[in-house]
């Protein structure tokens, strides 16, 4: 699953469970999209999305980052090792299914 952020769709309410906050929102081609349970997988479009994600401690779940992501400094050493794929850059990223993304 690619979730760039809530920014993509419309946020229509949360449903609170007991241990996940249900998100439903619209998407760009007007889908109603309903995410159930946390993101396993977790690919950043941008550099300062990337470094939020790290600060959160949820680094161990971004597989993919644009070109521009340089930090935090583990961003670099982590697609160096192949830990996280890069996508691409603006404007072209590679929209494509790969066991990693």
């Amino acid at each position: 699953m690619l979730l760039a952020g809530y920014n993509a769709g419309m946020m229509l309410g949360p449903e609170t469970t007991a241990t996940y906050t249900v998100a439903k929102i619209i998407d760009a081609m007007n889908r109603d999209v309903v995410i159930t349970k946390p993101p396993e997988r977790v690919v950043s479009l941008a550099p300062s999305v990337t470094e939020i994600l790290f600060a959160l401690g949820l680094g161990d779940k971004v597989v993919g980052v644009t070109s521009f992501c340089n930090y935090p400094p583990q961003v670099v050493n982590m697609t160096k090792e192949g830990k996280i794929e890069i996508v691409g850059g603006y404007p072209r990223f590679k929209c494509r299914e790969s066991n990693s993304t």
